[in-house]
């Protein structure tokens, strides 16, 4: 019997980029909209994620110099956000809500018939 790879067991949010990324629809974009996609994904983790270990660096060394770092992080985060919105812009938003639907829905059913089995 033919393991099965972590994606096809657990179909999670992570499958669910990956196979967007796979669509054929989603390799016609332009390469501002991919890059504009990308920031929009990378902004949260980048500032949260920055925040944190900045501010866990400053409990541990004891200097206030890590908050700011890790305030001008977050504060970046929000630059990517902007700079994400403007470069995928509402039509593009539009565009890959129609083209994703479809797939959305078969990845929910997916993971319900998993889940429920």
């Amino acid at each position: 019997m033919k393991k099965q790879s972590f994606f096809t067991q657990n179909p999670g949010i992570c499958a669910l980029l990956f196979r967007f990324m796979q669509m054929p629809h989603f390799k016609n974009f332009p390469f501002w909209c991919k890059c504009g996609f990308w920031l929009l994904l990378l902004n949260i983790p980048f500032g949260y994620g920055g925040m944190f270990f900045c501010a866990s660096l400053s409990v541990a060394t004891k200097c206030a110099y890590w908050l700011k770092v890790g305030f001008a992080i977050y504060i970046f985060s929000w630059f990517m956000l902007g700079l994400g919105v403007f470069l995928a812009g509402p039509e593009s938003a539009r565009k890959m809500t129609k083209l994703t639907k479809r797939r959305y829905r078969a990845w929910k059913r997916l993971r319900e018939s998993r889940v429920g089995a």
